[in-house]
């Protein structure tokens, strides 16, 4: 029968691994005594002075169990965390101001133990205390401008505040693309970091360019805070703020890596894509706060459609800790929808046009949630349905309020079906629109008709689309961007007034990420609202709640307005023009 003798073998190996020196008696110490008997193991400081006990139990017993013994040891030793382990299994508590206790998969260091412990001595008394002494922000600087923070923003803080409070490890935060995610979650950290809630932060992105995105804001805003990026080797010792990729990190940990308890708060952006297999692991090694982030569309906005998605969300509902198993929804801790910021007037409001051309789905594959381009793509991207589909965009288009070129992303399947796009684009623009874009875009008619529409894909020059991607949002041309799985997520562009559904999907969430490419105001060009051209019936699919685009009953072919009492109208603000191009300000 196992003992628990067997059970501190196991623990003095664990010890080991975290760096430990169990054979030196200023590191630890065994069968200490206290009031109420003795400590299995006292872990010590640099400087030898309690830190922590761990109680051990056989194999049988659940550490769990041994709460109430260990907290009067703790007491007793005047401590301030206690681990409870069997072996196998194990528990942190921080019985002071941490909440209950958690399970981790290993005993932290020696140096994450000290670092915790002086926080507390920074502390203003309880967290309470340490967090009402810190204002809310209300106005501040960001990137040269004097901004002011929006009131979701800052119920997102009190949110956040009171779940710590109560005790709350784990948080997720459900905000729409378009709301400042990034900078909301920057803002609690700032406030966490003057409170002395935390000293160390890990910060997870999808994709490294949208973790060098996350990085620019945390050095402008958190700028006394030093970040650093993790691309690979060896972990960063040198930020506060570590930022990364999930991948990145999950070979930065065991020996020599981020220990269990080396970050106070992990916050992962795109949280639903990381709840599965070995990346869910990654982030149960560290012992810290955990928020997710998402712009997951609420189940209530747009209809699932997709079980294996619906049971995605379900996992991150669940490792977040805000399934409500009763109710059999999620009840994430601070949630702020498309709805609401169009509401609330922060995001573009939207129409839908529902497309009288369609690309249909027979002879479809798919795989997963997202369409396989075999024998349905050959079909699908055939010149004649295509340009069917084309003529109806640009007759469309050709009614609308002509003031300026609107900035358009087209969702497209696969690289073939780009290259046919951006050519029939071009080809096929109209030559009065031809020669109007041109004047006001001060470009020459043969650059408009070469550069209209561009193709974005991962094969886009060689190999290297950023350049492409940075001459669509600051160059006037292209006016089309056709896109392949480039510029759905994590593409903030301003302008952008017009997407095009050519790409069907089964995912809820991928199709609220192509919409919330156009969600963001744009002042200077008085942007309020953005149109979805459908051509594959994702909004109808999603039940989306957007309102349908009519078609004015007559337009002025020459200015592009409605004749009087007619239909609906756009309503556009000329930019300032364009500049003439400089012979470097192109791409060859």
């Amino acid at each position: 029968m196992a003992t628990e003798a067997d059970a501190r073998m196991i623990i003095d190996q664990l010890l080991k691994d975290a760096g430990w020196d169990i054979f030196n008696k200023a590191q630890v110490s065994t069968e200490e005594s206290s009031a109420d008997g003795r400590a299995d193991y006292l872990l010590k400081n640099t400087r030898t002075q309690p830190l922590a006990i761990i109680e051990a139990k056989r194999f049988s017993v659940d550490p769990y169990s041994a709460k109430a013994q260990a907290k009067d040891y703790a007491q007793s030793l005047n401590v301030p965390f206690i681990i409870l382990s069997n072996g196998k299994e194990h528990y942190f508590w921080d019985y002071i101001d941490g909440g209950d206790a958690r399970p981790i998969l290993g005993i932290p260091t020696q140096a994450d133990l000290e670092r915790r412990a002086n926080l507390k001595i920074h502390r203003m008394g309880s967290l309470q205390a340490s967090l009402d002494a810190i204002p809310y922000p209300v106005k501040f600087r960001f990137k040269g401008e004097e901004i002011e923070a929006r009131p979701y923003q800052l119920q997102c803080l009190e949110k956040a505040d009171e779940a710590l409070i109560a005790g709350r490890r784990r948080m997720l935060f459900e905000m729409t693309t378009g709301t400042g995610k990034t900078l909301t979650i920057a803002m609690l950290m700032k406030r966490w970091f003057q409170s002395a809630i935390i000293s160390r932060v890990l910060f997870l992105a999808d994709r490294i360019e949208l973790a060098k995105q996350a990085k620019e804001t945390f050095d402008d805003y958190l700028r006394d805070w030093p970040s650093a990026l993790l691309y690979g080797g060896k972990k960063s010792l040198e930020g506060q703020i570590v930022v990364g990729t999930l991948d990145t990190i999950a070979g930065q940990l065991g020996a020599n890596g981020f220990g269990h308890g080396y970050f106070d708060i992990v916050v992962t952006d795109e949280c639903h894509r990381s709840i599965y297999n070995t990346h869910r692991a990654t982030l149960a090694h560290f012992d810290a706060i955990h928020i997710g982030l998402t712009a997951t569309p609420n189940p209530g906005e747009l209809r699932w459609i997709s079980d294996h998605e619906r049971q995605l969300v379900k996992s991150t509902y669940l490792f977040f800790d805000c399934w409500d198993s009763a109710k059999k929804e999620g009840m994430p801790t601070f949630s702020y929808i498309l709805q609401e910021g169009i509401r609330d007037k922060f995001l573009a409001n939207y129409k839908i046009y529902l497309a009288e051309s369609k690309l249909t789905f027979e002879g479809a594959t798919w795989e997963d949630d997202e369409i396989s381009y075999g024998d349905w793509g050959r079909t699908a991207e055939s010149e004649d349905r295509l340009k069917l589909i084309i003529d109806e965009y640009f007759r469309i288009e050709e009614e609308r309020s002509l003031a300026r070129p609107r900035k358009t992303i087209a969702f497209a399947v696969s690289e073939k079906q780009a290259v046919i796009l951006e050519r029939l684009f071009n080809k096929l623009l109209p030559d009065d629109a031809c020669l109007r874009i041109a004047d006001q875009l001060n470009r020459s008619p043969d650059q408009v008709r070469q550069e209209f529409a561009k193709k974005i894909t991962c094969y886009s020059n060689n190999g290297n689309p950023k350049p492409v991607i940075d001459q669509f949002k600051y160059d006037p041309l292209p006016v089309i961007a056709v896109s392949v799985d480039m510029l759905d997520t994590g593409y903030d562009h301003k302008e952008i007034e017009n997407l095009v559904m050519l790409r069907p999907t089964k995912s809820a969430i991928k199709y609220a990420q192509m919409c919330g490419r156009g969600s963001r105001l744009c002042p200077r060009i008085s942007k309020t609202e953005f149109l979805i051209y459908d051509f594959v019936d994702n909004t109808e699919n999603f039940d989306d709640p957007g309102m349908e685009y009519h078609r004015p009953k007559e337009v002025s072919a020459r200015y592009g307005l409605e004749q009087p009492g007619e239909a609906e109208t756009d309503v556009d603000t000329t930019p300032p023009p364009y500049p003439k191009p400089k012979t470097h300000e192109f791409f060859v």
